[in-house]
């Protein structure tokens, strides 16, 4: 089990990692839309083998895309789910991924979609942040603090 470092006084719901845990893979945090939980320049630990949907929770959402080397662009994405009515007057789920900040619009959104078709694109779960040394998260070169 990788060791954990202590928790800092700010409240932010997530577990401090100073080596990724087995099965788990970093993703840095390169835009705005994700604080208190992540800021521009950390670096989030991402459990790919967690991809059950959750409402409410961050992952790691891949996307086809010709335009990045592995064909998978990965973006960092609150899920939610909402209550709907079809054409038919029958009630579903539709899932949206997008930012965590929306403040009243949606910056980033996709969605409704079902259930199935949000799950095939889940990299894995956010699951905490990667702060290899003491004096805490670790931040890119030229982020903000």
């Amino acid at each position: 089990m990788p060791a954990m470092t202590t928790m800092t006084a700010e409240y932010r719901a997530l577990t401090l990692y100073s080596e990724p845990p087995a099965g788990c893979i970093v993703f840095p945090i390169t835009r705005e839309g994700f604080e208190p939980h992540l800021r521009l320049g950390e670096i989030a630990i991402v459990d790919k083998s967690d991809k059950d949907l959750v409402n409410g929770e961050l992952y790691v959402v891949g996307v086809r895309s010709p335009m990045v080397p592995d064909g998978v662009a990965k973006h960092l994405a609150q899920v939610w789910a909402r209550e709907y009515r079809g054409l038919d007057g029958e009630p579903f789920t539709g899932w949206w991924w997008g930012d965590l900040n929306r403040e009243g619009r949606l910056r980033l959104s996709e969605g409704p979609m079902l259930a199935e078709g949000l799950a095939r694109m889940i990299v894995g779960r956010v699951i905490g942040l990667y702060a290899p040394a003491v004096e805490g998260p670790k931040r890119l070169a030229g982020a903000a603090s």
